[in-house]
């Protein structure tokens, strides 16, 4: 009950009026839910787009207005969520596939080659409040594909070389470390649920990758635990807060029996000889990230052998009986009452379902489902999207059925879902982003993109102050290094702009020369008072206040300048400390390259006459020989053509 509560609890309160709601990890949070209680609407046009330098396969995480994603370039970037005003980036040395994760003031972010960071998140540079420095230390020592998690003052990450580490969020130090390789298992889950007693190490081969984001759950026990799967093709779940004492650095499965076949009254988890862990195996890597169902209790996870599955949080598989009952309840039936060598079980998970439609390797799911109220929601690489439902037959065993036929779309589904008021949002190979109906699968609204979506969408919803928004924002990156954002009704913003520079033209060498800046706010709302300045030839000539601006406004502002030698470069920008929340800060700089002129021009040409020319002239003025003999050869003309008249 703690769970579901909780669950309840941290719905309430994101839905509570006036208060944004938070995309602050992947999938929304540290159950990797992907639901999000708000007033989303389907949107109706694109709000903006911004560019980074490589395909963005990572999901974006909202906050207080920014909206952050890592690319492939090695860079995390910081928009505004609003407007898509590009605020700062940060470098991380390596390429990032995997999606940060927020903590109060703090970004986390680990690129692909396992460095990991503690970013803050107003400034985008390291954080001075986390560690010495930062930057993890020690880094997790692997290469790293998985998305952190965070939950009660921990991050948690997986390695490729098969380890799961926890760290302190304070200190960015390792806490503990669980390496699936280590585990000695005296019952483990096979597909035709057969165990085999097995008190020896290594029964999972070291080093395999862990590719699986960890999701954390506390569990009706109270325990807290960390699920992930890895290329074992195994499920576990351990222990979160680690051993401690003598054995801090370690932890250890939270799924499993004593060798008596009961709970272990210690710690509820094991004892006896050799670690009792029961975990769970499938037919196929595990790379998808599980999903907590808080209400029904179960963790779910998608595995390469085409089948999506629940298991109990708590007790792992569940345990069947001849009527076909079965109990959750480890402390009732853990799967138990049988001798210590080898033992057919009735175990299983709890439901599973199998994706059909197209060829085995295409009936494969990496996803991670969105899970609300008893329902989830995924895509496969068979080009179509699944929405199911949970329920109880009348023995009280859960099943699981289809809510509507598989949503087709024209390319693989890499992407997650995300879930908000009736609707789910999710990218495709066909590059497009999608929004359906949750209780149809209709249909409600697409739009296309520049390339494969393989992020995952995060939806944001509130706004902030001076800037509410109605219907929700849905982010999402594409393989094209551009960041999208899709609403609804914009919010009202102003967008200052510099429309023009004027000068007199050509400008003179040694002139006094005025410069006109003219601002105007293009936007739907009327903009702060702040500044304009005007830098010649990269310096700083002049800073002139800008009053408030209504919508449509516009204001001169002049500048005299003693013009040097060669040509200038003039470069007005207004607002430059960022005071306007605004739709675009691309127009708020304007740059004209000026040449000089280092003499004045000649004067110009007179006008050209009309009619007869004057006749030529000597040098003394009087007309020439030339032109008597003209005037002569006239007359004599005339006075023949009146004698023969």
């Amino acid at each position: 009950m703690r769970t579901r509560l909780l669950a309840l609890l941290a719905l309430l309160a994101f839905a509570l009026p006036g208060q944004a709601a938070e995309w602050p990890q992947f999938h929304h949070d540290e159950e990797h839910s992907g639901a999000l209680a708000s007033d989303f609407t389907a949107p109706t046009e694109r709000w903006w787009s911004a560019s980074t330098g490589g395909p963005i396969e990572g999901s974006p995480v909202v906050s207080e207005g920014r909206v952050f994603v890592g690319s492939t370039d090695g860079k995390l970037y910081a928009f505004d969520a609003i407007s898509g005003s590009p605020l700062w980036s940060f470098d991380t040395g390596g390429p990032i596939s995997n999606t940060p994760a927020l903590s109060g003031a703090v970004l986390y972010i680990v690129n692909n080659n396992g460095a990991l960071y503690a970013v803050d998140a107003a400034t985008g540079t390291l954080s001075k409040s986390v560690g010495s420095s930062g930057h993890g230390d020690p880094d997790p020592g692997g290469k790293v594909r998985t998305s952190p998690s965070i939950h009660q003052g921990r991050l948690f990450l997986g390695t490729e070389d098969g380890r799961l580490v926890a760290y302190n969020l304070q200190t960015l130090r390792k806490d503990w470390e669980y390496k699936p390789s280590d585990e000695q298992t005296s019952l483990h889950y096979v597909l035709n649920n057969i165990t085999t007693q097995q008190c020896n190490a290594g029964v999972f081969a070291s080093g395999v990758a862990i590719e699986s984001s960890p999701a954390v759950s506390s569990g009706e026990s109270g325990i807290g635990k960390v699920f992930f799967g890895s290329d074992t093709h195994a499920l576990f779940a351990i222990l979160e807060n680690g051993l401690g004492g003598a054995d801090s650095g370690k932890t250890r499965g939270a799924w499993g029996l004593n060798t008596s076949g009961t709970l272990s009254a210690e710690d509820g988890v094991y004892g006896g000889p050799c670690r009792q862990s029961l975990i769970p195996m499938t037919a196929g890597v595990i790379r998808s990230a599980p999903a907590i169902d808080a209400v029904n209790n179960v963790v779910i996870v998608a595995s390469y052998d085409n089948f999506v599955r629940a298991y109990d949080v708590d007790s792992g598989l569940v345990f069947a009986e001849a009527n076909g009952t079965y109990s959750d309840s480890a402390e009732d039936a853990p799967c138990a009452g049988v001798d210590s060598l080898n033992l057919t079980y009735n175990c299983r998970p709890v439901w599973e379902y199998r994706i059909t439609g197209g060829s085995s390797e295409q009936d494969r799911t990496a996803t991670t489902p969105a899970v609300v109220d008893g329902k989830l929601f995924f895509g496969a690489l068979n080009n179509r999207f699944y929405g199911l439902e949970t329920f109880k037959d009348a023995n009280g065993v859960r099943h699981v059925r289809e809510l509507w036929a598989p949503f087709q779309t024209g390319g693989a589904i890499w992407s997650s879902a995300a879930y908000s008021n009736g609707l789910v949002v999710f990218g495709s190979d066909d590059q497009t982003i999608y929004a359906l109906d949750a209780n149809t699968g209709k249909e409600a609204w697409h739009a296309r993109t520049g390339d494969n979506v393989r992020s995952s969408p995060a939806i944001w919803s509130g706004g902030v102050v001076g800037a509410p928004i109605k219907g929700g924002v849905v982010y999402v990156g594409a393989r094209d290094g551009i960041l999208y954002a899709f609403g609804a009704q914009k919010p009202a913003l102003p967008d200052l702009l510099v429309a023009n520079i004027t000068y007199p033209k050509p400008l003179l060498l040694g002139s006094d020369a005025t410069v006109n800046v003219t601002i105007r706010n293009a936007g739907n709302s009327s903009s702060p008072a702040t500044n304009v300045t005007l830098y010649i030839d990269g310096t700083l000539a002049a800073t002139q206040p800008v009053a408030a601006l209504g919508a449509g406004e516009s204001v001169s502002l002049e500048h005299t300048w003693r013009v040097p030698d060669k040509n200038h470069t003039l470069v007005a920008s207004v607002d430059p400390g960022g005071l306007a929340r605004e739709f675009d800060r691309g127009n708020n700089v304007l740059k004209v390259e000026t040449p000089v002129a280092t003499t004045p021009p000649p004067p110009p040409a007179p006008p050209p006459t009309t009619g007869n020319p004057p006749p030529a002239s000597d040098e003394k003025g009087a007309p020439g020989f030339e032109a008597w003999l003209a005037v002569a050869a006239v007359g004599t003309a005339l006075l023949a053509r009146r004698r023969r008249g």
